[in-house]
């Protein structure tokens, strides 16, 4: 590490959950956010989960199938507090649930046609046997059903969502994880986000930080080049997709506010918008 040049406060040691609840606590406030997802590893951990839930944060955390769950039996009018049925493994409770008890739902449109998943919900207790203490929290499963109706595959959750929190809601967060490996794929297929060649902390942090910008650069790009609206024919105008935010909304970083030169751009383009092919290159050679 000395070798690589990394500051001497980023040698000591820290666990995956150590580092996501620090770069959270930094960062959170500033970037909007409603859910917090992650996958078994991550979720796996019941203190985890707990911090979360603490810092105010609502989570979807996929948990492995050997998870131990309490499941609450649903209230009645005589009962003020539900009753807890034994612990059993969430995957042998999923085991247990009649087809009827599955909720059908058509998440998105994929290149391969609809994703249609099968999910089912329960309020449960964890941490029975655990330090972090016993809390409520909803079970979470989803299963994937192929052509002759077989399940070919099965995952679970764990969320700290309110309980009327529709099942739909609950898939819509579970599927939204492949946003991030399309923004890495397309990090590494356009912008050269793993071709990186460096052997020390500040070569590799510009070498991501130029790879971050070329992307951001594309996108921007191809979003002005498509037509918004069908009503004109004017002009992409670099001005003309931006977003203007409420007064009082947290921002990163201050945007700077255009000049007089500039109010030109707002009326009509200078320039043909770039075609993606070429996006590329020229952003290549801003950002040389």
């Amino acid at each position: 590490m000395k070798k690589a040049g990394i500051p001497k406060n980023k040698q000591q040691y820290k666990t995956r959950h150590e580092t996501f609840i620090e770069m959270l606590k930094l960062h959170g406030p500033e970037l909007p956010h409603e859910w917090i997802t992650g996958d078994d590893e991550l979720g796996r951990p019941i203190e985890f989960r707990r911090k979360l839930h603490r810092m105010g944060e609502k989570y979807l955390l996929a948990v492995p199938n050997n998870t131990k769950i309490n499941v609450l039996s649903p209230e009645t009018e005589e009962q003020c507090v539900p009753s807890v049925l034994s612990s059993v493994q969430i995957s042998k409770w999923v085991a247990s649930q009649g087809n009827d008890k599955w909720q059908r739902i058509d998440v998105r449109d994929t290149e391969k046609g609809p994703l249609i998943i099968e999910l089912v919900t329960c309020a449960v207790e964890t941490g029975h046997r655990n330090k972090a203490g016993i809390a409520e929290e909803i079970a979470v499963a989803i299963r994937y059903i192929d052509r002759d109706r077989k399940v070919i595959k099965q995952d679970y959750y764990m969320s700290n969502a309110d309980r009327m929190t529709s099942a739909t809601e609950f898939a819509r967060v579970a599927k939204a994880e492949h946003r991030i490996e399309e923004c890495f794929d397309r990090g590494k297929g356009e912008a050269g986000m793993g071709d990186y060649e460096v052997r020390n902390w500040i070569g590799w942090h510009h070498h991501q930080t130029l790879s971050f910008i070329a992307s951001w650069f594309l996108n921007v790009e191809t979003r002005q080049a498509e037509k918004k609206s069908t009503s004109h024919n004017l002009q992409p105008s670099p001005r003309g997709s931006c977003i203007d935010h409420p007064n009082g909304t947290r921002m990163r970083f201050t945007p700077r506010r255009l000049g007089t030169h500039n109010q030109a751009i707002d009326t009509k383009s200078a320039r043909e918008a770039l075609s993606l092919e070429n996006a590329q290159t020229f952003a290549t050679k801003e950002l040389k």
